[in-house]
């Protein structure tokens, strides 16, 4: 796998401004693909202010990968895993063995995240299904931590023939971006960060929580301004 960083970030926290700003310096990075007519596809939530500048700047459509962490119970912002619309499942096995996870503790928090990710494939019914038979991907999320929900993502577009899959995110922990490396020939991001502790949200100097209305609005304005 081929990694793009930028040495002048690594190890740095506070990089970006907000996500839009790690978008636009993504962009550069990815300005290689411009004629190579790519698709951005973003992971909800975060992943979609990040792809909104992308596809913006690059001028190509974005769409949505519909993937999911399945949250611990109590810790919605912690995952043991993931799940993809397509039913692609990766557990944290290490993990889950030392939390001493329950399987039925395991199984109802899958149909849980099921059900969360349909009512969001209902949100973007109006936008018509998209072609990605030997296109090039550009899968985005705002940082990688653990790397299993983009491990589901990536699996579940495997299932539609791309050609590539390039992973570009603005931030990442070592250990994500080597669980993906078997998947992926090249992983774009600029804020790479080593340690036993990470987290995404020590890259941005603005960061919250977003909503579906949020990410409607990103996704809506992109996608009918190329009609």
């Amino acid at each position: 796998m081929r990694l793009i960083e930028y040495s002048q970030f690594r190890n740095r926290t506070h990089v970006f401004h907000n996500r839009e700003h790690a978008g636009q310096i993504l962009s550069n990075a990815l300005n290689i693909y411009m004629e190579l007519d790519p698709i951005v596809f973003a992971v909800p939530l975060g992943g979609i202010p990040v792809s909104a500048k992308i596809s913006k700047i690059l001028n190509c459509p974005m769409h949505i990968a519909l993937v999911s962490r399945l949250p611990l119970p109590h810790r919605p912002l912690v995952g043991f895993g993931a799940l993809s619309i397509t039913n692609d499942v990766v557990i944290n096995k290490k993990l889950v063995e030392m939390i001493n996870l329950k399987k039925e503790v395991i199984s109802e928090v899958i149909i849980n995240t099921k059900k969360k990710l349909q009512k969001m494939q209902s949100l973007f019914d109006e936008f018509p299904p998209i072609n990605i038979k030997n296109k090039r991907i550009l899968l985005v999320d705002d940082g990688v931590n653990s790397g299993y929900t983009l491990l589901a993502a990536i699996r579940s577009i495997k299932r539609d023939s791309p050609k590539e899959i390039i992973i570009a995110v603005p931030t990442a922990s070592e250990k994500g971006i080597k669980l993906l490396e078997s998947e992926i020939e090249t992983f774009v991001c600029p804020n790479v960060r080593t340690g036993y502790f990470f987290s995404v949200l020590n890259a941005y100097k603005n960061w919250r929580e977003l909503e579906e209305t949020d990410i409607l609005k990103y996704f809506e304005t992109r996608n009918r301004r190329k009609k």
